[in-house]
């Protein structure tokens, strides 16, 4: 339909789209069906790219980069196996990350039995490393603006195989760049006949005369021509040339022929447009009544572009030239007041809390884009830093939901270069309630997220302790309760026992004082078994867990990624169930969870260990080596010191399981180093991780038992180095726990054995 006509499609003339074989991994959007066969520029590229690798497309806006770059790749799909296009208007890193997921997942990773790295710090580099010396692959690098190619600096240098577009506002820096040219008048004429539906070859004449060779005000002018048939091209030439910005004369005589709640939806597509849009977001931020409505007559001009459409939703774009012409249109003052309604109307949609159900919300592939663009807006227009600090507030909220910590870093980032600004705010009573409620629970996720993604236990204190003061006066006992029970278990994990109990209490009390409120007193019970187990009081921790999962139960809350850590926690303890737990957990997350994910690696630890337990060496070790490969994987955004994850008790718990795991093994004496090493890194990540508190933690007495024991039974044939390394963990537990039983299990052993260092 040539309503559906794609915008950016701007020199079109007749031609059959012809079948080509499908890359094994691609996001290529095809070309329209009607654009010129521009075989001049696409021989110039396909010959630049065979002698040097890389090729720009250079033009200002409404040239036609996109449409080159698309037509160029859908011809040669046959020669690529990967064909990708990174919209360099958004984050370069995120997009890296999606392919190197697809990488993976495509028959390119089972040939090359490869396994890229999903994380932000290192997808990028992996994804580079595994394209350099192949040469059956095409990246596009689109919408690059003038003065914006230094984003691309390190393609540009990247020395590979391959083929590299790059589509850009700017010559400069930009290599064997095609400048493409103003459409002849016979390009222009072909064009403007395969649109127009009066194919009067004055009116033709007249059109290609006054759009002048510039594509988009080609195809746009001819759309409108066709919506206003009772117009002459005089008169349309006239309106345009009022002003030297042709397409803002042309946007504004369309403006002027929609209705109020049309123009309400362009507006505000143009502050959330990042080159794609979802119609489910459109859903979210104006009046569904009047959408499809709407929708089709802004698409009926050529204005929004639709690029893909399934039952479930639908992706748009709008030309960077219209989006321009539009903000220019409106001016500051109104786009002020666009963004800030947006903003409003997604704060008042987004989820309070983590819940299972509404990571659905970040699924649409195109949210991020249009969140970055909207909050990017909201910096460029000056809209209230409180209404800005909401709507980031919940999105943190919502990444930590979905675990996606990149987002959370983006997130905490900002709040922490206004960190000044707001507390001086606060200091001068600028603040009322409700902005002080938003500031304190940013600051809670951005603890929690502190703790969980980073293992920053000092950090998620500061932000936790910062928000307790901030409500100290708030009569906001929800946020109360949420704010001690994580201080409580981040000291809990921290082996902070006192003061983990004294705010576990703090949220006890006010549950108690607040009869009428709903509570998630279940992650209370998850708490204070924690707090058992720290203290070695198992049969407490059971009981305590058992609670937990009895009240999520009863609650409704589906089993998942939020239920999971529970029963994680269950399997801690040497229960009988500890194997069935963890191989059931195993066997459902790991098709929910992405596959080096902190979570699964955290389930495989457990698994490992009750495999152990079970007498299943060869699934123990490799499920412990599995969890300390994906641990190392996601050494992301730790803090404060040189070795990766080194505050993760998860990774030290792992270690040591592998450490017990080869200890069990029959040819043992061949994994001495191994074992060694393994002890000793999960004895030095207990020491980060408490440092002075490290002997109140049971988990460090049970470590040191496990290292002692295997050590001793393995230093029989009178290693001294074996024996050298027992002492150590020995006397630690010797010093610490001089009366636990573990302590007396482990002299006797030392009796029998004789495996103390002379």
């Amino acid at each position: 339909m040539k309503q559906f006509l794609a915008l950016v499609c701007v020199i079109c003339t007749n031609f059959s789209l012809v079948s080509y074989a499908e890359p094994a991994v691609s996001n290529l959007v095809n070309p329209a069906k009607y654009c010129l066969s521009q075989e001049e520029q696409i021989t110039d590229l396909s010959n630049r790219l065979a002698l040097y690798n890389v090729a720009g497309l250079v033009g200002f806006s409404g040239m036609g980069k996109t449409e080159l770059a698309k037509k160029y790749a859908y011809n040669n799909q046959d020669k690529y196996d990967l064909i990708w296009f990174f919209n360099s208007n958004t984050d370069l890193i995120e997009q890296f990350v999606n392919l190197s997921k697809q990488i993976n997942k495509s028959k390119l990773c089972d040939a090359n039995k490869c396994s890229l790295s999903e994380d932000t710090q290192k997808a990028k580099q992996d994804v580079l490393n595994f394209l350099a010396p192949k040469s059956n692959w095409l990246l596009v690098f689109d919408n690059l603006h003038v003065n914006q190619n230094a984003k691309i600096a390190d393609i540009v240098k990247w020395q590979h195989n391959g083929a590299v577009i790059l589509c850009s506002q700017d010559a400069k820096d930009l290599p064997n760049a095609i400048h493409l040219p103003y459409l002849s008048d016979n390009d222009a004429t072909n064009v403007i006949n395969v649109i127009l539906e009066d194919k009067n070859p004055e009116v033709v004449k007249e059109l290609v005369k006054v759009a002048k060779g510039y594509p988009i005000l080609i195809v746009q002018g001819t759309m409108y021509l066709n919506e206003n048939k009772h117009m002459t091209v005089a008169d349309y030439e006239k309106i345009i040339s009022a002003s030297n910005d042709k397409m803002r004369s042309h946007v504004e005589i369309v403006l002027k022929q929609l209705s109020n709640t049309t123009k309400d939806l362009l507006y505000k597509i143009a502050v959330i447009n990042n080159q794609q849009f979802s119609r489910k977001l459109l859903e979210g931020i104006v009046s569904k009544d009047n959408l499809l409505k709407d929708l089709d007559s802004i698409i009926r001009f050529g204005l929004v572009n639709v690029t893909y459409t399934d039952k479930d939703n639908s992706i748009f774009e709008m030309h960077d030239a219209i989006k321009e012409a539009v903000l220019k249109i409106i001016g500051q003052k109104e786009a002020k007041n666009i963004v800030t309604k947006v903003i409003d109307r997604l704060n008042e949609l987004m989820p309070k809390g983590e819940d299972n159900k509404y990571v659905s919300l970040i699924s649409d592939k195109t949210l991020k884009s249009s969140l970055e663009e909207l909050l990017n807006n909201a910096e460029k227009y000056e809209v209230s830093l409180y209404k800005n600090m909401e709507l980031r507030k919940n999105l943190i909220g919502l990444y930590i939901a979905a675990l996606d910590y990149y987002g959370c870093e983006k997130m905490t980032e900002w709040l922490t270069n206004r960190s000044d600004k707001l507390d001086s705010l606060v200091s001068k009573v600028l603040m009322n309630a409700k902005e002080k409620t938003d500031y304190a629970e940013f600051l809670v996720s951005i603890g929690v997220y502190k703790n969980r993604a980073q293992n920053n236990y000092m950090a998620a204190i500061y932000y936790l302790n910062k928000a307790a003061n901030l409500v100290n006066k708030l009569k906001v006992p929800e946020l109360s309760f949420i704010i001690y029970l994580q201080l409580a278990r981040v000291q809990g994990f921290i082996g902070d026992i006192g003061d983990a109990e004294s705010n576990l209490q703090k949220a006890y009390d006010i549950v108690d004082k607040n009869t009428t409120v709903n509570f998630d007193v279940g992650a209370l019970s998850f708490v204070k078994s924690k707090l058992y187990l720290a203290n070695g009081k198992y049969d407490e921790a059971l009981n305590a867990i058992n609670e937990t999962i009895k009240i999520d139960n009863e609650a409704g809350v589906p089993q998942g990624i939020f239920t999971t850590p529970v029963y994680i926690l269950k399997a801690e303890g040497k229960y009988k169930e500890a194997y069935e737990i963890t191989k059931n957990l195993y066997e459902q997350e790991h098709k929910n969870i992405k596959s080096n994910h902190e979570l699964l690696a955290r389930i495989l630890t457990r698994l490992s260990a009750a495999e152990a337990g079970l007498k299943m060496t060869n699934e123990a070790l490799e499920h412990a080596e599995k969890a300390i490969k994906i641990f190392n994987d996601n050494n992301t955004l730790i803090e404060d010191n040189i070795y990766s994850n080194s505050y993760n008790i998860d990774l030290a718990l792992a270690y040591s399981t592998l450490g017990n795991v080869l200890s069990t093994s029959i040819a043992n004496d061949n994994n001495k180093e191994v074992i060694i090493n393994s002890y000793s890194s999960a004895s030095r990540i207990y020491y980060n991780r408490y440092r002075h508190n490290e002997f109140k933690v049971d988990d460090v007495g049970y470590f040191c038992w496990n290292a002692a024991k295997n050590l001793c039974k393995l230093a029989k044939k009178k290693d001294e180095e074996v024996k050298v390394w027992y002492t150590t963990y020995r006397d630690k537990l010797v010093e610490n726990w001089p009366n636990h039983p573990r302590t007396k299990d482990i002299l006797g052993l030392e009796k029998a054995y004789k495996c103390k260092a002379s």
